[in-house]
């Protein structure tokens, strides 16, 4: 069995989340993943199309769904 960890970085945009992720996986040897840029991935829209076009709610739901596959292991 192994021990899988992650480490969440939460916060308001623009804030140096994805610049001290980035660093951090670096520094531990970890894989860095931006939700943004999964949802974008999976989703085929950039962040502010979703908010334009489907709203902040249709946003939360897709960050969640990342947030749960990555933490499930299956992104």
């Amino acid at each position: 069995m192994t021990n899988k960890r992650n480490i969440i970085l939460g916060g308001f945009m623009g804030t140096g989340k994805t610049t001290v992720g980035q660093i951090v996986a670096d520094y531990i040897g970890w894989h860095f993943v931006d939700t943004d840029d999964e949802i974008v991935h999976r989703f085929g829209r950039s962040i502010p199309e979703i908010f334009a076009h489907q709203g902040e709610a249709t946003f939360r739901r897709y960050e969640t769904v990342i947030a749960q596959s990555l933490a499930a292991g299956s992104e």
